[in-house]
């Protein structure tokens, strides 16, 4: 059996540093969070009476939800790949950080924005980029928390049969 150590962890870190390398190219961090843009304009023509900041906030606690909801079948499915000794594939590790990507630097996002009192202007785009800096980092944690908590599960099962 071929050996996947930590393999969600490099998965991570790729995700990571790959971010990072983007956010140089400035066009990269705007389209990451364009489907998010799309999104929050689709919201405020249904609700045309609600403001700016408003839309954002309801943005932000969109990304958080689905960011926990995510979370929470990732640890699902960690807890069955454990219980049958089995690891995370490369395959299936690279589509769960593809999915937190679509969800984590729209979340940095609209944190940036709510931080910065909403501003309405042409920083926005900037935003976008300044953004991506600190919601690059998180794949990293991410990677690790998967590693170790399929190591945790992965003991524990192993624990009770001896």
């Amino acid at each position: 059996m071929k050996t996947t150590k930590n393999i969600a962890l490099k998965t991570g870190a790729v995700f990571s540093v790959l971010s990072l390398l983007f956010t140089f190219t400035i066009v990269v961090p705007m389209f990451s969070i364009m489907h998010a843009l799309f999104l929050q304009q689709a919201i405020e023509m249904i609700f045309p009476e609600m403001d700016y900041a408003t839309g954002t906030q309801i943005m932000f606690l969109f990304f958080g939800a689905l960011f926990l909801i995510i979370l929470f079948l990732l640890m699902k499915r960690i807890k069955t790949l454990a219980g049958k000794n089995q690891n995370i594939r490369l395959g299936e590790s690279i589509l769960i950080m593809f999915i937190f990507y679509i969800i984590i630097h729209p979340l940095g996002y609209y944190l940036l924005l709510w931080l910065q009192g909403f501003p309405v202007d042409a920083l926005n785009a900037i935003m976008s980029v300044a953004s991506f800096l600190f919601s690059s980092l998180p794949f990293v944690l991410l990677g690790f928390m998967m590693d170790w908590y399929w190591k945790k599960l992965n003991n524990s099962e192993n624990k009770g049969v001896l």
